[in-house]
């Protein structure tokens, strides 16, 4: 799921970077870990 939604943020916003599948990965763990929506910007 994670590999499909990387490619298609790719392909709709070319000019951004870092949704790789890694980096999507990591964005997944940092909010499993600290769910509070307060936390962060």
């Amino acid at each position: 799921m994670t590999l499909i939604l990387a490619h298609d943020l790719e392909v709709s916003f070319p000019d951004l970077k870092d949704f790789s599948y890694r980096n999507l990965k990591y964005m997944q763990q940092f909010a499993e870990a600290w769910p509070d929506p307060e936390f962060g910007q």
